[in-house]
């Protein structure tokens, strides 16, 4: 299975409105309150990203990570320091941070932004090399930001799930009609939807490829309609298996693909496992290859890459002694 190189655009911008919001905040505090570095963070998977990052005085690019515990930002959200802290050396919890002393950080201000149902997304944040003694007076300020960017980010959710449901109404074309599953075009569509939601919002994938041992001779064997049975078996395994907001397709011949949506990369390995354990429970085994994308990176370089695992997986499989797994 080769990833195709132009994934359908969909439906909606490819620009979301969380993320235009944010570039008008950004835009705004950069101007009218210099700070070394401002930008929005996503906090998932133990670890804070940055999402959106204007260049910047400590040369950090999109997608760099921190783990949460070291960050200034965790002191924040737990409420152990203030979210304004115009000189770091003065607040304990800020001035002993990992990412302090990495990074020099001698003022700090931030405010965490919420989902809907009230977990953290992430963090709108700004840092200085230098301590600045007008800094409290920008409190206001960021709490009115704060709420806007709470307000787009659940607009930005409730208008993918809207496409989501609209893609359902008019799934005909991208069904496919054997097994029932997103046909490739389908397939396309997820990966597309699900690149916008991590450009603009910072929501993880794993993209999981699967290819059934031994399909050929099932086909040899059993014939064409023993071949489609087999197939219908694993289309029904990997549905049952995989979480309802997950994209499930078959991509062509005895090919199957999963896209795990806000999907963190280090529970990769163990879904991986319980979509293969699905298969082997209906007498459907079959050799699979994972990648996990995070911000910074992009859905085609991962559909190829957990292309490439699949088939050394196939290959060990292959010259695996009989009975071991």
């Amino acid at each position: 299975m080769v990833p195709s190189a132009a994934v359908e655009a969909g439906t909606g911008p490819d620009r979301s409105r969380f993320a235009d919001g944010v570039a008008s905040v950004l835009g705004h505090l950069r101007t009218h309150h210099p700070m070394t570095l401002w930008g929005v963070t996503r906090v998932e998977d133990g670890a804070q990203t940055h999402l959106h990052l204007p260049e910047n005085g400590y040369g950090l690019l999109v997608g760099d990570r921190m783990p949460w515990s070291d960050t200034l930002c965790r002191h924040m959200v737990d409420g152990q320091a203030p979210r304004v802290a115009p000189d770091t050396a003065l607040v304990p919890a800020y001035r002993d941070a990992p990412a302090a002393r990495e990074l020099s950080i001698q003022a700090y201000a931030g405010v965490p932004i919420r989902e809907p149902d009230g977990t953290l997304f992430g963090v709108l944040c700004g840092l200085d090399r230098r301590p600045q003694p007008d800094l409290d007076d920008l409190a206001p300020l960021l709490e009115l930001l704060r709420g806007l960017l709470g307000h787009l980010l659940a607009t930005e959710r409730e208008l993918e799930e809207a496409g989501r449901l609209a893609v359902s109404a008019v799934a005909g074309a991208e069904t496919d009609a054997l097994t029932g599953l997103l046909n490739r075009r389908g397939w396309d569509r997820a990966v597309a939807r699900a690149q916008r939601r991590l450009t603009g919002l910072g929501d993880p994938s794993v993209v999981v490829v699967a290819d059934l041992d031994g399909f050929k001779r099932v086909n040899d064997e059993l014939g064409h309609g023993g071949g489609d049975r087999h197939l219908v078996r694993a289309a029904a395994a990997l549905r049952a298996a995989a979480r309802p907001q997950d994209a499930v397709a078959r991509l062509g011949g005895d090919e199957f693909g999963v896209l795990l949506t806000g999907f963190p990369g280090t529970g990769a390995a163990a879904q991986v496992a319980v979509l293969s354990e699905a298969l082997a429970a209906v007498g459907v085994p079959a050799s699979f290859g994972c990648s996990a994308v995070r911000v910074g990176g992009d859905l085609v370089t991962a559909l190829a890459l957990a292309d490439s695992a699949m088939y050394a997986h196939k290959r060990g499989r292959r010259a695996a002694p009989a009975g071991a797994s």
